[in-house]
């Protein structure tokens, strides 16, 4: 009896042991595999944090890049379409060259003569306006306008104080340079 109640109690105790060692090892390898998946999981994290920050900053320049090239295009496409505007106007409009000559005239304010160039597109209807050119020209007294192959549309004034180029390329190539410079 007392070597069966030894068993018995070795036995008890010894599947006690077990189940609590079985136990003790679930929780132990639970909380290793919750730490492994936790250390796992925030290694991802930081790689996925730290890619997704490159590729931020990668937008941070990138973006401004496209804008600034995209004004870059669009102000060139600009400039491109009011030339051609500006070429269609003069090309159907006499009166619009008409209206550049006596502008660009205003600006010579120190000579008593000047030579005008013009498109030879352009002569008959300067010509027709000579008198009326003259008077719009303070300190002209003698204006003398001369056709001239080399001359698109608009004028090229010459005078004893220099020269006044009014051409429409010339304007073009001024806002060209107004528009890089304020870039």
């Amino acid at each position: 009896a007392r070597k069966h109640g030894y068993t018995a109690g070795f036995a008890e105790g010894h599947e006690a042991g077990v189940k609590q060692g079985e136990r003790l090892g679930i929780a132990r390898a639970e909380a290793a595999a919750r730490e492994d998946l936790r250390q796992k999981i925030d290694s991802e994290l930081s790689s996925f944090k730290n890619e997704l920050q490159h590729r931020v900053d990668v937008l941070n320049v990138a973006i401004p890049a496209f804008f600034a090239d995209a004004e870059e295009a669009m102000a060139s496409q600009a400039i491109t379409v009011v030339r051609a505007l500006i070429e269609t106007e003069l090309a159907t409009t006499r009166e619009t060259t008409l209206a550049i000559v006596r502008s660009a005239l205003k600006e010579v304010t120190t000579s008593n003569h000047a030579r005008v160039r013009i498109g030879t597109q352009d002569a008959p209807t300067i010509s027709a306006h000579k008198a009326e050119l003259l008077a719009s020209a303070a300190s002209l007294r003698n204006i003398e306008f001369v056709a001239d192959d080399a001359i698109g549309a608009g004028c090229i004034i010459e005078s004893s104080a220099g020269v006044v180029d009014a051409t429409l390329a010339k304007r073009v190539e001024s806002w060209e340079e107004a528009y890089s410079e304020a870039v």
